[in-house]
């Protein structure tokens, strides 16, 4: 009998894996965003896919999973921590008592600040939200099991309302920056005209 269980299906996804996920997703933030675009997007995205998948396979703790899981992985830990950030902004805008959510761990802020923190608004959450930094179990199937949030699971439709979240919080800060640079050439054309005015009364 062969009691080598190197090989035995391992379904914890760990530290390590959610740390390489997220600094993964960084680097192709197009990808993370679902949004490879382009004549060969659907090569590049199984490229990406499959780069993801041996990445975090090849970790030496936690889950191994095929490529589409891994994807499914990312998509529940972004919703997971939404509902988590949503949670704690209703505990601080209620004036009663009771316990506070535990607050976001180095790792979920770092994810927050990247997939924006504008997303997380309107995100139904459980009250017993809990995210763990590591060891977060999952089903055989692939689906993360979080004690008291199994009612969070997303549908399809909560991740496309999720995705364009995130749109409409990057086109802000695009707008931001773009009247911020309107409001710099507007004060030099001001500068430019005052000093063209002086010369003239000098004349």
């Amino acid at each position: 009998m062969n009691n080598d269980n190197s090989f035995a299906k391992k379904t914890r996804v760990s530290y390590e894996q959610r740390e390489k996920m997220l600094e993964f997703m960084v680097a192709h933030p197009d990808f993370a965003r679902h949004r490879v675009t382009g004549a060969d997007a659907a090569r590049e995205k199984i490229k990406l896919q499959a780069e993801l998948a041996s990445l975090l396979n090849s970790c030496a703790t936690g889950a191994y999973k095929s490529a589409d899981k891994w994807i499914k992985c990312w998509q529940d830990w972004r919703s997971d921590v939404k509902a988590k950030v949503a949670k704690i902004r209703r505990a601080q805008q209620q004036n009663g008592g009771g316990p506070r959510p535990a607050p976001l761990s180095a790792m979920e802020e770092s994810l927050m600040a990247f997939i924006g923190y504008e997303a997380a608004e309107g995100i139904a959450v459980a009250d017993t939200l809990e995210i763990p930094e590591s060891n977060i179990e999952d089903s055989d199937e692939g689906t993360e099991h979080i004690p008291g949030v199994e009612n969070t699971r997303t549908t399809k439709t909560q991740h496309r309302l999720e995705e364009c979240l995130e749109t409409q919080a990057a086109a802000k800060v695009q707008l931001s920056q773009s009247l911020n640079n309107l409001a710099a050439a507007i004060n030099n054309l001001a500068a430019a005209l005052n000093s063209m005015a002086i010369t003239t009364n000098k004349v």
